[in-house]
């Protein structure tokens, strides 16, 4: 959309050929930054999908030891990979390495008996 004001803007107005540049940039940095916006929120998304799926797996099997493979068309088909994800991203972040998991996220687990 920023695109396409950028360009009517340019074609009712002449600007100098910098300034045409510079504005079709910004444009291009907004629509990255919304791009990134969305991919978070997309993140976020699926990682409550996939809590809930440990909730539901607790729930059955009263614990959090979630095998890495699971037959196809299981409810859990993926959950034991995110739960090694999970932690991994755990130790990383007790070690002072990546930020793939908040605070936040880890009391959630934490809660949850992990």
């Amino acid at each position: 959309k920023l695109l396409k004001e950028a360009q009517r803007y340019l074609e009712g107005v002449k600007l100098t050929h910098n300034e045409a540049l510079k504005r079709k940039n910004q444009a291009h940095k907004q629509a990255k930054k919304i791009n990134i916006l969305v991919s978070k929120m997309d993140e976020s998304k699926k990682w409550s999908i996939m809590y809930q799926k440990l909730v539901n797996y607790k729930k059955i099997h009263e614990n959090c030891i979630v095998p890495q493979k699971y037959s196809t068309g299981s409810e859990f088909n993926s959950l034991g990979r995110w739960v090694g994800n999970q932690r991994t991203f755990y130790k990383n972040y007790k070690n002072g390495g990546s930020n793939q998991i908040t605070p936040e996220r880890i009391k959630a687990l934490n809660e949850l008996g992990f």
